[in-house]
């Protein structure tokens, strides 16, 4: 801090010579001198002539599209096979558009059989079987 005061006080005193120099310029006193503010006259607007607009119905714009996003199919549970009592087998028949899945549940023993028979128009169908219990 000291070192930061020493120099300031260093440049202050190599600025000032005490020598005063004239460069021949004259200085005057500012001398204010009154004048007098005239108040405006108020004016009042000239009136202008207003031109009356009507609107004219157009024709409508082009209508714009917003898209519908498409509907959810809905997920049904899967359909359970009933079997009538004493019958060793049932029958069903189902039809599916193109893109459509059905599910059926049925219980059975390990040693019973399955015997799934599927009809499909360029022959294009997909089938699986699984165990609910272990997933075979």
């Amino acid at each position: 801090m000291k070192k930061l005061l020493s120099l300031i006080a260093l440049l202050w005193l190599s600025a000032c010579t005490g020598q005063i120099i004239d460069n021949g310029t004259t200085q005057v006193a500012a001398t204010a001198t009154p004048i007098q503010i005239e108040e405006p006259t108020p004016t009042q607007p000239t009136p202008t002539a207003v031109s009356q607009i009507t609107a004219v119905p157009t024709a409508a714009g082009i209508p714009t599209t917003t898209a519908i996003p498409p509907t959810p199919v809905p997920v049904t549970p899967p359909t359970r096979i009933q079997f009538d009592p004493g019958a060793t087998s049932a029958t069903i028949n189902s039809h599916l558009a193109a893109g459509e899945s059905i599910e059926y549940l049925a219980w059975a023993a390990a040693t019973q059989r399955m015997h799934v028979e599927i009809v499909s128009p360029n022959n294009v169908a997909n089938f699986a079987v699984e165990g609910t219990s272990d997933g075979q």
